[in-house]
C-alpha cells in the first residue's frame, strides 16, 4: 500500500536529517568548489537525480549518497549538466546510491 505524504513536509524532514548528517560528517561548505564558488553562502542539496525521479522513491531524498552540499552557483552549474552530475557523484560519493 502506498502512503500519501505532503511533499513539502516530507522534504523539510529529509532536509533536517541531511543537515544533521552533513554536520556530523564535518561537511559545512560547498563540496564542488567550481569557479565562482560562494563557499558557504546560499547552501542547498544537489541531488543525484532530478526531483521527479524520486516521486516513487521518496525515502531516497534524505539519503546522504543521493546528495552533495553545494552553494547556489555550483548547484546551478551541476544542475545544467547530466555528465557533470554523474562525475560529481562518482567522485564524491563513489557512485554508491545507497546510504
Amino acid at each position: 500500500m502506498k502512503i500519501k505524504y505532503d511533499k513539502t513536509i516530507w522534504w523539510k524532514m529529509c532536509r533536517e536529517k541531511l543537515k544533521r548528517e552533513y554536520q556530523e560528517r564535518g561537511i559545512t561548505s560547498c563540496e564542488l568548489k567550481f569557479d565562482g564558488c560562494m563557499k558557504d553562502f546560499a547552501m542547498s542539496f544537489h541531488h543525484r537525480h532530478k526531483r521527479w525521479w524520486y516521486i516513487n522513491k521518496p525515502d531516497l531524498l534524505g539519503y546522504f549518497n543521493q546528495t552533495v552540499l553545494t552553494c547556489a552557483s555550483c548547484h546551478q552549474k551541476a544542475e545544467a549538466s547530466t555528465e557533470l552530475t554523474k562525475y560529481v557523484f562518482k567522485t564524491l560519493r563513489n557512485d554508491n546510491p545507497e546510504g
